[in-house]
């Protein structure tokens, strides 16, 4: 996915699901771990488990371009939901919930 596509809007919450690093404020940047990744220039972010499991669901960019466009402001909210809210059990339960809603969203598109 390009930033030119014109099927798909650029994202202000680019980070926890697209992978490009995204640090809000100085509260945001002592929450966030920098971890230097492997085969990389810039550093990513990790986060506790299992939040960060949660997470991995919401990517949207291998999606075709008609589910992206459903798939991604799950991704979009659920970033913003990392950023801002405490990392505490009650933000996986609305991860979880909201990936519910994701899914339910993509496959009511596929089905038609």
């Amino acid at each position: 996915m390009s930033e030119d596509d014109p099927e798909v809007a650029v994202s202000p919450f680019k980070g926890w699901v697209t992978g490009d690093p995204l640090v809000a404020d100085a509260a945001d940047a002592a929450r966030v771990e920098h971890v230097p990744p492997p085969t990389a220039a810039k550093p990513e972010r990790s986060l506790p488990q299992p939040i960060g499991h949660v997470m991995q669901f919401f990517k949207f960019e291998h999606l075709p371009a008609h589910l992206r466009e459903v798939s991604q402001p799950f991704g979009e909210l659920a970033s913003w939901l990392v950023l801002h809210c405490p990392h505490n059990p009650e933000l996986t339960v609305a991860l979880r919930k909201l990936l519910e809603g994701k899914d339910a969203a993509v496959r009511a598109v596929i089905a038609g």
